[in-house]
């Protein structure tokens, strides 16, 4: 049996061999955690924050240093990771979520407001999924010339001074 080394000494030598198995049993299950969220949280896409239990996310705000409380619920956490998401994939969490609440003029405002990188990716997902792939191709080129130009792809476009990005 493996106990996390991260831990404290204290913590890493049981007083009992239950405790013992207790401890290496919470090791596994971080380790597992661990796995799940190995990508940067800008890279990750709405569907994968969405799917995380609370506590996958509240490692990934540990790790980012964003201190979670044990009481927060799922939502709350999820509201903790949005500003680091990349900002067509925090668009498409929050027009769900407007959806879910029944709140369609804030859904359509939101969709409205999709930046040409967000509509460049809609784009690249509908092509591929009706297989023309050399439209896809295209698409990606322009989609990753958009994606370079930007200051920070985490923040939406218009938030912040436009001489930042790239010419």
């Amino acid at each position: 049996m493996r106990v996390d080394a991260t831990q404290p000494a204290a913590w890493r030598q049981p007083n009992n061999p239950s405790q013992l198995i207790q401890r290496a049993q919470q090791s596994i299950q971080r380790m597992q955690i661990q796995e799940q969220v190995s990508k940067k949280v800008w890279e990750m896409k709405a569907a994968d924050v969405l799917t995380f239990e609370t506590e996958q996310l509240r490692y990934l705000l540990r790790e980012y240093g964003v201190p979670t409380r044990r009481r927060e619920s799922k939502i709350d956490m999820i509201d903790k990771v949005l500003p680091m998401l990349d900002e067509t994939q925090r668009r498409l969490i929050l027009i769900r979520r407007a959806v879910e609440e029944e709140d369609y003029a804030m859904a359509g405002v939101l969709a409205a407001g999709t930046s040409r990188r967000g509509r460049l990716c809609e784009e690249l997902v509908e092509a591929v999924a009706q297989e023309r792939y050399g439209d896809a191709a295209k698409i990606q080129v322009e989609m990753e010339v958009q994606t370079m130009g930007r200051a920070d792809i985490t923040q939406d476009p218009g938030s912040y001074d436009p001489f930042l990005d790239a010419d």
